[in-house]
């Protein structure tokens, strides 16, 4: 009987070593208290016995990603080291990530943030090791929703040149550029939808990007784009966004600069429910949205402040007593809000919201939510 492996990551460590220094050593942040220490990067992302399962032989998961790794970890180093050549054609690099496409989601499955949506709302450890092993031994669904990835989204790469890229307990981060809606279990950001920013690491220098819609104006699609300062900050607060527990750098700095651009509920939840055959129960998504104007309308949106102006004429005070007229305050927001709210009832509305009406959707809104009947 093999011994059971006690620190099990979430996170690929042939992944955590492209984002340590020199020595090994990473800095990772404690989101729920911001408590920022450096660690080893083999200490970081993992948890005691993650994996394990009473139905499981011992070290069962652990050795079926072992495996993953061991071929994957070689071809991110090959796409590392075709980036820094500097002049491999971006379509060799492409193709390599593309072949690879379905041990990103396998991965991006196996995350922290994840275990941490299955655990939220009833799950015991019990109950969310086979929701995962559902999705990550599901081929079909893994090689349809990395086909939407491929065909309706743009590819590029983001390049760092001081090492600066965060990495989230997510693995691959991802954020909505556009409100789509509120469901009772789907988020704005989930793949396959419209409007979407996929951020997948390869390193604290690069990441593969993949997006779809209002992509921000410092991505080109297929090129190496080189970020300024100011732009890796936004990128980083995605990917901090991303994170439910953790979160790393390759610096204090990094994870300073971005922790005020973190919010906790961030900037709110979805709430999607499950029926496993083992119990009900909800998965926890976070929102994140890419675009500040996005997230000021989205807490409008919650909070349904356009109720508030209902029978408000443009030029009388606005209900939400900042003292200005309607039309200087709220008018914009108000009507932006009623068109969601009146989006998301439309029947087509689901196919509106895809990428692509052949589009697969990430699993928590295509397969459980009540869409998926329209």
């Amino acid at each position: 009987m093999s011994t059971v492996t006690k620190n099990q990551h979430y996170i690929p460590q042939s992944m955590l070593t492209n984002f340590a220094n020199n020595k090994g050593r990473v800095y990772e942040v404690l989101l729920k208290n911001q408590n920022i220490y450096e660690t080893s990067y083999r200490q970081s992302m993992s948890e005691k016995f993650t994996y394990e399962h009473p139905l499981l032989e011992g070290n069962y998961l652990e050795n079926m990603f072992g495996k993953i790794e061991s071929y994957f970890a070689p071809a991110m180093r090959q796409i590392i080291t075709l980036l820094d050549s500097n002049i491999a054609p971006i379509e060799e690099v492409r193709e390599l990530v593309e072949k690879y496409m379905s041990e990103f989601l396998v991965f991006y499955y196996r995350s922290g943030a994840l275990l941490n949506e299955f655990a939220f709302g009833g799950f015991s450890k019990e109950d969310k090791i086979p929701l995962m092993l559902e999705k990550i031994r599901d081929s079909s669904y893994l090689k349809k929703l990395s086909e939407t990835i491929l065909k309706y989204y743009n590819f590029a790469i983001i390049k760092s040149e001081n090492d600066e890229f965060l990495l989230s307990d997510q693995y691959v981060s991802t954020a909505a550029l556009s409100i789509k809606g509120q469901y009772t279990n789907a988020s704005n950001r989930q793949l396959g939808l419209k409007d979407i920013l996929m951020l997948i690491p390869l390193s604290s220098k690069y990441y593969i990007v993949y997006m779809n819609g209002q992509i921000p104006n410092f991505i080109e699609p297929n090129q190496v784009n080189i970020l300024s300062n100011e732009e890796i900050r936004e990128i980083n607060k995605t990917i901090i966004n991303n994170s439910y527990i953790k979160c790393i750098g390759q610096s204090r700095k990094q994870l300073e600069e971005s922790i005020g651009g973190f919010k906790f509920e961030s900037p709110s939840r979805s709430v999607a429910f499950y029926n496993s055959g083992i119990k009900t129960a909800a998965l926890n998504k976070k929102e994140v949205f890419f675009y500040e104007k996005d997230i000021e309308q989205w807490q409008f949106f919650r909070e349904l402040r356009h109720t508030k102006n209902v029978d408000t004429k443009r030029n009388d005070p606005c209900k939400c007593q900042s003292g200005k007229k309607f039309k200087n305050c709220c008018q914009d927001k108000t009507k932006r809000n009623y068109s969601i709210v009146n989006n998301m009832y439309k029947k087509e509305h689901f196919n509106e919201i895809k990428a692509h009406p052949n589009a697969t959707i990430e699993k928590a809104l295509d397969e459980y939510s009540f869409l998926s009947d329209h």
